[in-house]
């Protein structure tokens, strides 16, 4: 029986530069780094219908952009507090293990299960960090050349630029990891054998999350997601029905209180929430050589709500009606 591999390397280097207004100038700047990036793919088929599969790889992921811009601003009067971007921030890696097997029949189908293991490390979080005002301009990009009255005040009482400590809410990477764990079954069932064009697809993921600290836990991550698809389709018509549900996860970081001190730690996170829509098309006649098709979508068909909760069940920090949203139009290919 065939074993397929495959392995390779990726070598990069960043040179990074962002520039921002300050004053009557700019500010810039510059962040460099190197990364080794290594993958592994293996393939196995123990039948024509069953084959096994594995892969090990490093991957990177470049930090929002939107957060590393300066964007710098003072949030008080004098030079006590300041909002920034980080334009230091690094990438996140991930150290990913694969490994799972897929089994095909009939034309279509086909049922998967596979684990999967991730260590992730760099992630990003809400931080406050405390900078020496002669390091703002160089690291944020802060524009500490056009003080104010009160803020030149300030700077000389507490002795200086390279004295003076500034607390600055910004993006940092966390220096912990969160290592994910868990399984993924896909089902994919034409049911052609009792209605030609009948059929549906299945998807479930099971994930759990442990971190070095509370601090490294990764924000969006659920327990369960699970969708389920139906359709029928032939020549001139289509429909789908799909359902999809998602575990409640945590959204933020700690909110006054971090687990220490005898205090309950709190966080914001998000309650469970399942949703249901569906799509459906059908050919028209052809005018003048165009294909015409009409469509119909249908998304929240239900009006579930999205809810976030302060720690537990009882207690609703917001809630957010999306409302059902219907769609329909006509697409032309020619």
């Amino acid at each position: 029986r065939p074993l397929r591999r495959n392995a390779g390397v990726r070598w990069l280097r960043t040179t990074q530069t962002l520039t921002s207004l300050a004053g009557d100038g700019t500010a810039e700047t510059e962040a460099k780094y190197n990364k080794f990036l290594p993958s592994f793919n293996a393939t196995y088929d123990v039948t024509d219908s069953f084959k096994l599969r594995t892969s090990a790889s490093r991957t990177m992921t470049r930090a929002n952009p939107g957060e590393m811009y300066p964007n710098s601003v003072w949030t008080s009067s004098g030079i006590d507090t300041a909002r920034a971007g980080n334009p230091n921030l690094d990438p996140f890696e991930s150290i990913n293990f694969d490994f799972g097997g897929e089994y095909y029949y009939g034309e279509l189908g086909y049922v998967s299960l596979g684990y999967f293991e991730k260590e992730i490390t760099g992630f990003t979080r809400n931080d406050t960090v405390d900078v020496l005002f002669e390091d703002l301009m160089p690291l944020y990009g802060l524009d500490t050349t056009n003080l104010g009255e009160s803020q030149q005040d300030a700077l000389d009482s507490c002795g200086g630029p390279a004295s003076c400590m500034v607390q600055v809410s910004t993006r940092t990477n966390v220096q912990g990891a969160a290592t994910l764990r868990g399984f993924e079954g896909i089902w994919v069932m034409p049911l052609d054998f009792l209605v030609e064009g009948l059929g549906f697809n299945a998807s479930a993921t099971k994930i759990k999350q442990e971190a070095d600290d509370a601090a490294s836990i990764i924000t969006g991550i659920s327990d369960w997601t699970y969708n389920w698809t139906g359709y029928y389709e032939n020549e001139l018509f289509q429909v789908r029905l799909t359902y999809y549900h998602q575990d409640g996860a945590i959204s933020s970081g700690f909110q006054g209180y971090d687990g220490t001190n005898g205090f309950p730690a709190r966080r914001i996170r998000s309650d469970d929430r399942s949703q249901v829509d569906f799509s459906a098309s059908m050919a028209l006649p052809s005018v003048g050589g165009m294909d015409l098709t009409l469509t119909l979508d249908g998304y929240n068909i239900t009006n579930e709500p999205v809810r976030n909760l302060f720690e537990h069940s009882d207690l609703t920090y917001d809630v957010f009606y999306p409302g059902a949203t219907y769609t329909i139009g006509v697409r032309g290919a020619f």
